[in-house]
């Protein structure tokens, strides 16, 4: 019965060590759990937003309808209103390199994708001329892919992130430009706008040149708090069983004899005390 008892209480000592956290976060730690993401203001990995052109105040958008001449592949457009969903793009890490943690901060310079939430496409663009004006022309490409399908994705998915002068970090609200890795040409737009099928939205592309029309801010999204660990881990001692269950019979006879000379020790101690 002993070593049945023993032999439970170490099972539950393990479980109660994998049970809990290697880490804990204070309460004042920007981990998802305690900051508001409506409340955050960093446009992290993961995060999930609307880009806001400067000029005409539209947001990035595209659908399931492709351009007409070019590629032909989707179209990726300025869409003058707030509330559409298909002007939602997912911040992810880019092409050819590691993925990035939820909640890592985008530095000034980074590379990163732009996955449209709605038809799982990235924002794309190639030596293709755009439709209304002649620039390089933008459309949304490939796959994110999931368990089934594999990735669809190329380095003309990968766009360089360009802060405003003095800012480090991607933020809510702050001017940007988004640069195409392969190509050099800025994300583009101004106030021409397509016929049908997409009448009243706004020609997207990439242009050569900087300038006004190439400033966009992240506006509208789920933004992913940046995790911060706690400065105090939680630190695990095991400790030797006096008792090991594992052992046979005599063994465990072994040690109850080292433990009653261990009881002998200490009370010849207490008397030399008393005295």
């Amino acid at each position: 019965m002993r070593r049945s008892a023993l032999f439970l209480t170490a099972v539950a000592c393990v479980l109660a060590l994998f049970a809990t956290p290697a880490f804990a976060w204070d309460d004042d730690d920007d981990d998802p759990a305690n900051v508001d993401a409506a409340d955050y203001e960093g446009v992290t990995c993961g995060s999930t937003i609307k880009l806001q052109h400067s000029g005409t105040k539209a947001r990035l958008h595209s659908h399931d309808i492709a351009y007409g001449s070019g590629s032909g592949q989707q179209s990726v457009t300025g869409f003058p209103e707030t509330t559409d969903a298909n002007s939602y793009w997912q911040v992810l890490h880019a092409h050819g390199a590691e993925p990035c943690r939820f909640g890592t901060e985008i530095a000034n310079g980074a590379i990163v994708r732009l996955l449209h939430i709605n038809t799982k496409k990235w924002l794309h663009s190639h030596l293709h001329k755009s439709p209304i004006t002649g620039n390089q022309e933008v459309s949304a490409y490939g796959t994110r892919g999931d368990g089934d399908t594999p990735e669809d994705s190329n380095s003309d998915d990968n766009w360089k992130i360009e802060l405003s002068a003095g800012e480090t970090v991607w933020k809510k609200d702050k001017k940007m430009r988004l640069i195409h890795v392969s190509t050099g040409v800025i994300l583009h737009s101004h106030d021409q706008k397509f016929g049908r099928p997409i009448a009243g939205q706004f020609e997207v592309c990439g242009a050569k040149s900087k300038n006004n029309n190439n400033l966009w801010f992240a506006a509208e999204g789920v933004y992913i708090p940046k995790p911060k660990p706690s400065k105090h881990a939680h630190a695990f001692t095991i400790r030797k069983l006096p008792y090991d269950p594992r052992k046979d019979d005599d063994d465990g006879e072994e040690l109850k004899n080292e433990a009653a000379k261990e009881d002998l020790k200490i009370e010849k101690k207490k008397k030399k005390v008393e005295l």
